[in-house]
């Protein structure tokens, strides 16, 4: 059978214009630059109809068709098979015909392609027999033997021709749906969908129907085609990314997997909420896959965005007359607590609000201790910016002391005077931990009102002791809240207000509509336990005078002038 294959494939080859070459010992070979390309191309085509992962190339073509040119071509003769090959063959194809018959069933030939050097799959479909009878291959189908009693047996024996549309269809069995599958939720695309209704309407009413996941978790649905010549077909949910037989990736797994990605989403919690919608993703494999591939493009774009940054934060220092930059660095970990993988450390400038640079902390690297991640984060970026010779003026971070000594450190190595300072934001943070815990007080209630206004009162205070390049001032500004809640405005002198012993706002009416804490209650004094709390108020007065990482905080609309 195969030798006759090859007998056509090198007759069409001739007749297109290729030709055999000759070594110097008179035998006969065919060069893969004598085979035109429209003959792999046309059996690559149909092929695709019965299995998308076969390719024929030029080079499996080429051994092939050379054992029959070796065996059977003569130079001067041209091609000649013995007719005992030829009998034997007409006599294989006439038994294994009767055989099939008398089991209820037609037989399919099968063209054996010898796989190439790649590792290429040896597809086995079948060809023309005679020019009035064509055997096709049917897939994965179950052949229900005549007889039988719900027995099966797998094959491709199958003949739509010779066998009764009632018994065709009755034949055709597929596999049951999981019934796990019906209650699950699957990306589809849109033109893969208006297609499956397009087969719907052009094939007619289905018969047998089954829901599979392909890879990628990916719908995928087989069905029987009615009428006299049934058929099982697939139906895919996505279209695939490339247009190449060997393309196995679909375009919605490649775009669930860059769309997080790109946005910094972390794939267990996509994959989490993806499990309560119910919702089919690709893998974890795949997405890290995905992440390798596109991995170096990512990097790209970012150390491009990388020096843009900093040109435009130099010129705007440069604009000020400003000589160091003043950075507010924060890290952030993937989950809470001590579970953490890995932390992610941001620089940010105070003055434009640009990022400027991102350290990834891995667990690992510390030996297994979540808590040192930041510190190790925080670590690397100093050394960074003097790798870019970037002069730091001040570094705002959150209320780590640990982080203080990293700044000392690095000043006392390189003989360098970058001031440390409390981010306002971490401030604000714990302020509003500890105003909750109170306000939950039976006698407490008051305390709610002036909750907000008390926060934004500590932004007002940080700007107007940043005036004096005093701490101390910060301090005293913040602690004339402890009056003014009272509906004091005017004081004496004392440790907690410093030199200031009136509030600056004008006569305020007695309708504005909030209630006093009296000046020695009990709500008044557990306010004032959490106010001037010892570690706190020495964190106000390292308060950066800059901003920090929530510089909309800065614009709070709620005051209190004093």
């Amino acid at each position: 059978m195969c030798d006759h294959q090859a007998r056509y494939l090198l007759q069409e080859i001739l007749a297109s214009g290729g030709r055999l070459s000759t070594t110097k010992e008179n035998v006969c070979y065919l060069n893969e630059g004598d085979i035109p390309k429209h003959i792999p191309a046309h059996l690559n085509d149909a092929i695709k109809t019965f299995s998308g992962d076969v390719t024929v190339t030029i080079s499996n073509l080429n051994r092939y068709l050379n054992v029959y040119v070796g065996k059977y071509y003569d130079q001067n003769d041209g091609c000649h098979m013995p007719e005992p090959c030829q009998s034997l063959f007409l006599q294989e194809v006439e038994k294994e015909t009767t055989s099939a018959e008398e089991a209820g069933c037609s037989m399919d030939v099968e063209m054996v392609i010898e796989p190439g050097q790649g590792g290429s799959k040896t597809p086995t479909k079948s060809v023309p027999v005679s020019p009035s009878r064509t055997v096709f291959t049917t897939p994965s189908v179950k052949h229900a033997e005549s007889g039988s009693s719900g027995r099966t047996t797998t094959g491709s024996c199958f003949t739509p021709g010779k066998m009764p549309e009632s018994d065709s269809e009755a034949r055709l069995e597929l596999e049951e749906t999981d019934s796990a599958l019906l209650d699950k939720y699957f990306v589809v695309q849109g033109r893969k969908l208006l297609e499956l209704f397009n087969l719907g309407s052009s094939e007619g009413e289905a018969g047998n129907v089954c829901l599979k996941i392909h890879h990628g978790a990916i719908p995928l649905i087989e069905y029987v085609t009615k009428g006299p010549n049934p058929q099982i077909r697939t139906w895919e949910g996505q279209g695939k990314l490339g247009k190449g037989p060997k393309e196995k990736l679909f375009s919605g797994t490649s775009l669930a997997c860059a769309a997080a990605i790109t946005t910094g989403a972390r794939w267990t919690k996509v994959n989490h909420w993806a499990k309560k919608m119910s919702l089919l993703l690709p893998s974890r494999t795949a997405f890290y896959k995905f992440f390798k591939r596109i991995r170096p493009a990512i990097e790209t774009v970012y150390d491009r965005y990388e020096a843009r940054t900093i040109l435009d934060i130099k010129s705007a220092y440069e604009n000020q007359r400003l000589e160091g930059w003043n950075i507010a660095i924060d890290g952030a970990y993937d989950s809470r607590g001590h579970s953490a993988d890995f932390c992610k450390v941001l620089a940010v400038d105070l003055q434009t609000g640009l990022c400027v640079h991102t350290e990834v902390v891995y667990r690992k690297e510390t030996g297994g201790k979540s808590g040192l991640m930041e510190k190790i984060g925080f670590h690397r970026i100093l050394r960074w910016f003097r790798s870019m010779n970037i002069p730091l003026h001040s570094i705002s971070t959150d209320r780590s002391y640990a982080l203080k000594t990293e700044v000392d450190s690095y000043n006392a190595e390189y003989d360098a005077h970058i001031r440390w300072h409390v981010d306002p934001w971490h401030l604000s943070k714990c302020l509003d931990k500890n105003l909750r815990a109170v306000e939950k007080r039976k006698d407490c209630e008051a305390i709610h009102e002036w909750k907000d206004h008390i926060k934004a009162h500590l932004y007002h205070s940080i700007r107007r002791g940043a005036q004096t390049n005093r701490g101390e001032m910060m301090k005293f500004h913040f602690n004339t809240c402890l009056y003014h809640v009272a509906g004091i405005h005017q004081w004496r002198q004392n440790e907690q207000t410093g030199c200031i012993t009136q509030c600056i706002h004008e006569n305020l009416p007695d309708e504005r509509g909030k209630a006093i804490v009296a000046w020695g209650s009990p709500s008044h004094e557990r306010l004032k336990k959490v106010l001037l709390q010892q570690q706190f108020q020495k964190d106000i007065k390292l308060a950066s005078p800059y901003g920090g990482t929530s510089q909309e905080m800065w614009e709070h609309r709620k005051t209190i002038t004093t």
